[in-house]
């Protein structure tokens, strides 16, 4: 029976990241040039429209691949990002940083971006980049499968032990058969609308991950046609401080097993329309 070194497996795990990050800054460097150009070429002098048409299609991929490259780097760096750094969140604050950045975006494609978090919610207590990371790539994924002159609704609010955090789109909506796998790795729905969307398909695996690093769970419906809800649940910094007096994070599993078990009590029978929970 062959016996595995954790010591081993973990330094071998860090060798990796070491290399990722490396091959990232390699690619990272050509592709800043190759982008340079591109933007040199539009800036020579007035284009016919074929030139043009082949300028925006270079730029554009170049934007794919750094996303790519970014959307593995974010996975990979998830299993081994430790438990320092974490601090109460305001849930308006990092709803407002996903909001501005995404602003421009948004009014280019004439969609509006409501969003209403109630006074008494939050705060969070947790990664305030990873935290960020989740809400932009939600509203990101509402603003990319929206329908032109849309709208999206981000509502956050206290429930139970949980901060409540629901993105809502007008946008093409996810096939029933598909909405088990929108969290898997590489998966993208295909549409006509969205053919065009960035991205190497890690972004809600990603999300899935920080949400669960934070014992936290996430959940979607959609109706096609209508839209898409991302729904995350995320502990509150007033209910771990509560449980153990001290450090939250030491009640973050009793917190998750707590809410788990009350809900195994009063589950009935399964709900053929209930959402998908990850």
């Amino acid at each position: 029976m062959i016996q595995q070194d954790p010591e081993k497996d973990a330094g071998d795990a860090w060798d990796v990241m070491e290399i990722l990050n490396i091959f990232a800054h390699d690619l990272k460097n050509p592709l800043g040039s190759v982008k340079s150009f591109v933007d040199l070429l539009s800036n020579t002098g007035d284009l016919d429209e074929r030139q043009q048409h082949f300028v925006d299609r270079a730029m554009f991929n170049v934007m794919r691949m750094q996303q790519m490259i970014e959307e593995l780097l974010d996975y990979a760096r998830i299993d081994y990002t430790d438990d320092s750094g974490y601090e109460a969140c305001d849930v308006q604050e990092i709803i407002n940083y996903a909001v501005t950045l995404l602003q421009d975006v948004a009014s280019r494609r004439r969609i509006e971006i409501d969003h209403q978090v109630e006074t008494s919610t939050g705060p969070i207590w947790g990664q305030p980049r990873l935290l960020q990371h989740v809400m932009v790539n939600l509203v990101s994924n509402a603003v990319k499968y929206n329908r032109r002159g849309g709208t999206i609704t981000i509502a956050a609010r206290n429930e139970g032990p949980f901060v409540r955090i629901d993105v809502a789109d007008t946008g093409i909506g996810i096939p029933p058969e598909k909405l088990q796998k929108v969290f898997d790795r590489f998966f993208r729905v295909k549409s006509e609308s969205s053919q065009n969307a960035e991205g190497a398909g890690l972004g809600l695996a990603v999300v899935k991950a920080i949400v669960e690093k934070h014992n936290g769970r996430i959940s979607v419906q959609s109706d096609m046609g209508l839209g898409s809800t991302f729904t995350v649940l995320l502990p509150r910094e007033a209910t771990l401080h509560a449980n153990t007096g001290g450090d939250p994070r030491e009640s973050l599993d009793a917190v998750d097993d707590n809410t788990q078990e009350s809900a195994d009590l009063s589950s009935g029978s399964p709900d053929e329309d209930a959402d998908v929970i990850l």
